[in-house]
């Protein structure tokens, strides 16, 4: 898989961090040193990886589900986890 296939590629606002986003990870570039892999949360319903942007409470990342709602998710750019916060539709 090449970087250049990533759906979405984000520069991070607060340190030098590059993120991929592919339909089943998210692949983060530690200033061109380290690469990280971010893997799709294995919850029941859970499709792909389907949005990454930047809002109020930081580095929001969507999951697309098979239920009536997608999961909403906040990418910790420290420590690189992924946190479910909500739903959306």
């Amino acid at each position: 898989m090449e970087l250049s296939d990533a759906k979405i590629v984000i520069k991070s606002e607060i340190n030098l961090n590059c993120y991929y986003l592919f339909n089943d990870k998210i692949i983060v570039d530690k200033n061109k040193r380290d690469y990280i892999n971010i893997c799709l949360p294995k919850k029941s319903g859970v499709v792909c990886f389907y949005d990454m942007y930047y809002a109020s409470d930081g580095l929001r990342i969507i999951i697309a589900t098979r239920n009536d709602y997608d999961l909403v998710g906040i990418l910790n750019e420290y420590n690189l986890t992924l946190d479910i916060t909500k739903f959306t539709k």
